[in-house]
């Protein structure tokens, strides 16, 4: 059974950017599919999470086709499912018997 985050949240990913060029075009990838910018300012950009399976899935930025990187980080996030209660408490679930 796979369970997917449903995304919608915000990423702020903290990078200087020239305070007036705010309108480069910035690319930011989870895993891989692209993800949609919804703003850049000079401290960063904020992105919005798609959703993708629980597990660990890299983070890729590019602007202007540029990849950015920095020495030693290996940017991630991790996407975790919480199940908090599973229907019906009792009985066959599945075809089994719990």
């Amino acid at each position: 059974m796979d369970f997917f985050n449903t995304g919608g949240e915000t990423l702020s990913i903290g990078m200087t950017l020239p305070v007036n060029h705010t309108d480069l075009d910035a690319e930011v990838h989870i895993g891989d599919t692209r993800t949609p910018v919804r703003e850049q300012t000079a401290q960063g950009l904020e992105v919005v999470l798609p959703p993708l399976p629980a597990g660990l899935h890299r983070v890729s930025v590019s602007i202007s086709g540029v990849h950015i990187r920095a020495p030693g980080v290996d940017l991630h996030i991790q996407y975790l499912t919480e199940v908090f209660s599973i229907q019906p408490c009792c009985g066959s679930l599945l075809g089994e018997w719990l």
